[in-house]
Formats: C-alpha cells, structure tokens, sequence
C-alpha cells in the first residue's frame, strides 16, 4: 500500500516538473511582472527624484526600444509578403477595404471627440 503511494506520488512529481518545464516562459513573466509591481510599489513612499525615477525607468525603455527595433521589421516584412503573394485583383480589393477601414475609423474617432467636447465642455470651470 506504502508503495503505491510513493509511486503515484512520483508520477503527480513528474507531472509537475513537466509541467513546469513546458511552460518556464510563462512563469519567468509572471515572475518579472510581479517583481515589477513590489519594486514599484516599494520605491513609492520613498518618494524617489526624477533623475532616479529616470535611472529605474531606463531598463525598462531599452527594453521597449529593442522590441521595437526587432518587430516592426518583422511585420513589414510579412505584410509586404503577404501582400506580394496576392494576385493583384484581391491586393486592390483588399488595399480598396483597408483604406475605407482606416478612413472611417478616424472620421468615428473625430466626430466621437466632437461630441464629448461638447457634452462635457472641458476647460469652461
């Protein structure tokens, strides 16, 4: 009986480091995003100074930087891939929709930011 036990506790063991090991990118993220969040929030009530708020922030803008740098190339690359792989009767209908898309989203977005100037009248107290 002792031995099935410590096998069956065994295997939930193996499972677990599998587990583990399959998904380890997943737990250093959390892991970095919720050391993030105590470092920010330690630092807070020391009411740091802007250059050290600067020196804290610089990782974190390097950071963005190179994952600028390494995906925007990366989707010009595959849109215009994309885009070439098309027989050109689709690239027009398709550049025809994505152009009325992004039209008619800005004209939505301006007359949304119209009318809630003039429903909340900022700057008038």
């Amino acid at each position: 009986m002792a031995g099935i036990k410590n096998e069956n506790r065994e295997s939930k063991c193996k499972n677990c480091g599998s587990c583990v090991k399959d998904n380890i990118l997943v737990f250093l993220v959390l892991i970095g995003a919720v050391s993030g969040f105590a470092i920010g929030f330690g630092v807070r009530p020391l009411e740091p100074s802007s250059d050290e708020v600067l020196w804290l922030g610089l990782p974190g803008d390097i950071f963005m930087r190179m994952l600028k740098m390494a995906i925007v190339p990366l989707i010009v690359a595959s849109l215009i891939s994309g885009t070439a792989s098309l027989d050109p009767k689709a690239n027009g209908k398709i550049g025809t929709i994505a152009v009325v898309f992004v039209v008619s989203a800005n004209i939505f977005g301006a007359l949304m930011a119209v009318a809630l100037f003039f429903i909340f009248n900022p700057g008038q107290y």
